[in-house]
């Protein structure tokens, strides 16, 4: 049988283990925390590995487990990740396959290379922003004058997300903890409640639900800025799914 260890945490990563459910694929699947693992489906193959690694923990684990393949379905912004997985592999000799997402239309977009360049983008501008780039990086924005006021933030509904925006001195109605994507009509209608002018966002693509910020920024009359996604290769779930299944016939 087959031993495949997938970096998940992304709608990628779920379709990988819906897919190989029942394969003869023996699945490792690992995820950052306990509300990653909730995520993922259920499947007699699968075992689930809950903690962030860096690249000496993930080669340790290379060596000890085995591996045929090792899969990244890490979000398409997770550079340091993707980085410490290929550079591991390469040294343990393991197949690497990376996931990716199909890029989105940026048409009436605002493309800025980094986060840095959004909030530096925003120091100059007027109005309140709608932040929806995660909890990670979001001391990025805390460099913006009057931030607790204008920005608010929309980050997964997990303890450590809501301690860290707090910790930054986001509070009260300016922290909206909740699981996406969301409709269309839900962002135009936040927006709107919330004044904002501008939302800021990764191109998540069509999994995250990038078309539907568009639509809703559109309609709420929002402009939307974009940190520019990472160029890399790789493969879609569907190519990977089926060079996985054609191994575990072998």
């Amino acid at each position: 049988m087959k031993k495949v260890l997938l970096f998940a945490g992304t709608t990628e990563g779920r379709e990988l283990i819906e897919g190989l459910a029942g394969a003869e694929i023996s699945l490792l699947a690992c995820v950052v925390s306990e509300y990653g693992k909730k995520l993922l489906p259920s499947a007699e193959n699968l075992q689930v590995r809950v903690g962030r690694m860096d690249r000496i923990q993930i080669a340790a684990l290379l060596t000890e487990e085995k591996f045929d393949f090792v899969v990244d379905a890490t979000h398409p912004y997770a550079t340091e990740a993707t980085a410490n997985l290929s550079v591991a592999c390469r040294e343990a000799d393991i197949p690497y396959y990376r996931v990716i997402r199909e890029a989105s239309n940026m048409e009436g977009c605002i493309l800025v290379p980094s986060l840095e360049e959004a909030a530096a983008f925003l120091e100059v501008q007027k109005g309140n922003a709608l932040l929806t780039v995660g909890s990670k990086e979001l001391e990025i924005f805390t460099a913006v004058k009057d931030y607790q006021d204008r920005f608010y933030v929309r980050v997964l509904p997990a303890v450590s997300s809501l301690e860290k925006c707090k910790a930054l001195g986001f509070s009260g109605r300016h922290i909206l903890a909740m699981q996406g994507p969301f409709s269309a009509q839900f962002n135009e209608a936040l927006l709107k409640e919330l004044q904002c002018c501008w939302l800021v966002t990764k191109d998540s693509g069509l999994e995250g639900g990038f078309p539907e910020k568009q639509m809703g920024a559109l309609a709420a009359g929002a402009q939307i800025i974009v940190v520019s996604r990472p160029i890399e290769a790789g493969m879609s779930v569907k190519a990977l799914l089926e060079l996985l299944r054609k191994e575990a016939s072998l």
